[in-house]
């Protein structure tokens, strides 16, 4: 007994300065922002958040529904694999980047809109509808239109539930065939590095109200840790250059920040 009660008390001895810690540096990384961070560690089977109202209030997932996106696009076959081509019909965009020809992998690592705006399309209303209300992602509502619902319109999910989506695609616990869950799994993959995984995928969009979000949402995982995590932020739309903003490229660095504070191994 008295084995279990000093356990007990160690760990909660070590949860309070991880949560200040965590705090402290999310005040320095994200100053100026609304900012949420929400991280379940796997190892220790605990959830820290900081600034949890902000972690329960929805807005649009942005460009991070491009996972769910994957993976309706693989399940109802409009997708074959990973290396699946659309080819650009040469509209003008808004990014370099995107002004070539894609394949589902590249589509996630530019996070390239006109893509997976083709995919939702052949996904069809009906079936990209059935499968937000089997998985239960976020407010499941498609009314903002098939090609626009995730992009600063109807569709809305708290970082507290992408976590919890997360948690579920990482567990092989979404209604999905699991071989298609893999493929996203490998699409999501940005940096190995000495055995320690990262992975994930940016958002950026407007959240109402004249504010702009930015989100990072994602994974790190060695053979002994595995963080589940959620980071975003928003503020005032003043139009700040990509990266320098509320964005997901600038989330993607509070994110690394955050993790860098906790043992990867």
């Amino acid at each position: 007994m008295w084995m279990r009660t000093a356990l007990f008390l160690a760990l909660a001895a070590t949860a309070e300065p991880r949560q200040a810690v965590l705090e402290r540096r999310v005040g320095e990384l994200a100053a100026g922002y609304d900012a949420c961070f929400v991280l379940y560690d796997a190892h220790e089977d605990r959830t820290l958040r900081v600034n949890a109202p902000e972690c329960r209030r929805a807005l649009s997932p942005c460009s991070t529904f491009k996972i769910f996106n994957s993976l309706a696009g693989l399940q109802s076959g409009v997708l074959k694999d990973e290396h699946t081509l659309f080819a650009w019909d040469h509209t003008p965009q808004p990014l370099p980047t995107w002004e070539k020809d894609h394949t589902l992998a590249t589509a996630v690592r530019d996070s390239v809109v006109w893509y997976f705006q083709r995919v939702a399309a052949g996904v069809g209303e009906k079936a990209m509808q059935g499968y937000l209300d089997a998985a239960g992602y976020g407010n499941r509502d498609i009314s903002g239109g098939l090609t626009r619902f995730w992009l600063g319109s109807s569709l809305k999910i708290s970082p507290d539930e992408q976590v919890a989506f997360l948690r579920r695609l990482y567990r092989n616990d979404l209604p999905f065939d699991r071989s298609n869950i893999e493929i996203v799994k490998r699409v999501l993959v940005q940096e190995e590095t000495d055995g320690v995984v990262f992975s994930g995928k940016t958002g950026s969009c407007d959240a109402g109200g004249g504010q702009r979000a930015g989100w990072f949402v994602g994974r790190q995982a060695s053979p002994t840790r595995e963080y589940i995590f959620a980071t975003r932020i928003v503020a005032a739309d003043r139009g700040a250059p990509r990266g320098e903003g509320p964005d997901g490229l600038h989330a993607r660095e509070i994110s690394r920040g955050l993790l860098s504070t906790l043992p990867a191994r």
